[in-house]
């Protein structure tokens, strides 16, 4: 039995590396808020807009968001990070588009699908 030493990182080539650690990262934060959501409901403003857009729900969401540029859901739609069940964004969005909480709670798991 020989011996086959592990090669060295100045071996790899350094775009294989790269492709390795971005790789990682992907799965380290599709599982993060795969397990943020099942946690406690919270997407990423961006998994919201796609399960919105993919369900061809994003022009009449959109048609609800108040045009006060100080109204919290405005401020959420522009600039927000996440989206929780209850936040006022997820709130209008469910006024606007007259879900019930079942409703609701399909489309956060169909965002929660989507890549952060």
């Amino acid at each position: 039995m020989s011996y086959t030493p592990i090669p060295l990182f100045n071996r790899i080539p350094p775009n294989d590396i790269v492709n390795a650690l971005n790789t990682l990262v992907n799965e380290i934060n599709a599982n993060f808020m795969a397990a943020g959501f099942l946690l406690n409901g919270t997407v990423t403003r961006r998994q919201f807009f796609l399960a919105l857009a993919n369900s061809n729900l994003m022009t009449t969401a959109v048609a609800g968001i108040p045009a006060n540029s100080n109204d919290p859901v405005y401020i959420q739609f522009v600039s927000g990070a996440t989206v929780t069940p209850n936040d006022a964004l997820a709130s209008n969005v469910k006024t606007t588009l007259g879900y019930t909480s079942a409703q609701m709670t399909a489309l956060f798991a169909l965002a929660a699908t989507e890549n952060p």
